[in-house]
């Protein structure tokens, strides 16, 4: 028995066995899904709240340009909103840290950050050194903007690399060099293989279900229920590749992207 299949993919792991599959390798790989499935949740969590931040890190970024924009000493409500949003990027300073977003090893965004945070804690007593610091808040804006427009990876496939393989295997790669690295990995060791096994078990499905369609035979009735998860490709004409790579990419999808 495996745990933590839901009523959909025991319904999968059912038409597999039904249409003939190497139920060895099919269990085996299911218990690779679930656990890839669980370290999901934290990838998403992840990836999602440095994105969020960023926004946040961006409007916040807007905000001060505008108040910084002329020079001018500020004051009053000005000055405690400029103090504000100061605290604020100082507190999301720790905070960037994804691989496909903003690194650890982003120096560019880190040091142009705490620069921001540092010239701006000192801006509103002395009025010193706006250029400079319009200038930083405008290079951060850029770097900001840049991490939040990169692609993003499939966060299931993340997901799977993660669980043996960390971000010391991607170093020395370039942005779309780490999002091929993870796909690749992802596709020959989690998605070749099973991809094989759904396919050959489509071609038995849609061939017993051209054969007994129609039976009324409550033995032949039940075999044809089981199979008609892997009968999704009929009706929409995919030939049965076709549908092997949508029955699996129907199931690790993720409700949050």
């Amino acid at each position: 028995m495996i745990l933590g299949l839901s009523d959909e993919e025991k319904k999968f792991r059912t038409a597999m066995d039904t249409a003939g599959a190497d139920m060895s390798y099919v269990n085996s790989w299911l218990k690779l899904y679930v656990r890839t499935r669980k370290n999901s949740a934290n990838v998403v969590k992840r990836y999602y709240g440095v994105k969020t931040g960023l926004n946040e890190l961006a409007e916040d970024l807007m905000e001060l340009e505008q108040l910084v924009i002329g020079y001018h000493k500020l004051e009053g409500a000005d000055k405690s909103r400029f103090n504000e949003l100061i605290k604020a990027c100082k507190a999301k300073s720790g905070m960037f840290d994804d691989e496909f977003l903003i690194s650890k090893a982003d120096t560019d965004f880190h040091t142009t950050l705490d620069s921001v945070v540092k010239i701006g804690s000192k801006y509103t007593d002395s009025g010193e050194n706006g250029i400079i610091l319009q200038s930083e808040i405008e290079n951060l804006m850029h770097l900001t903007d840049e991490g939040l427009k990169r692609q993003k990876p499939d966060l299931f496939a993340l997901s799977y690399f993660y669980l043996n393989h960390s971000n010391k295997d991607l170093e020395e790669l370039t942005f779309q060099q780490k999002i091929e690295e993870v796909h690749h990995i992802y596709y020959m060791e989690f998605q070749r293989d099973i991809l094989k096994q759904i396919e050959s078990c489509v071609k038995q499905a849609e061939a017993i279900n051209d054969k007994y369609e129609g039976s009324t035979d409550r033995r032949t009735v039940k075999i044809l229920d089981e199979i008609k998860p892997l009968l999704v490709g009929a009706q929409k004409h995919l030939e049965p590749e076709q549908t092997a790579e949508y029955i699996l990419r129907d199931l690790c999808r993720l409700f949050k992207e």
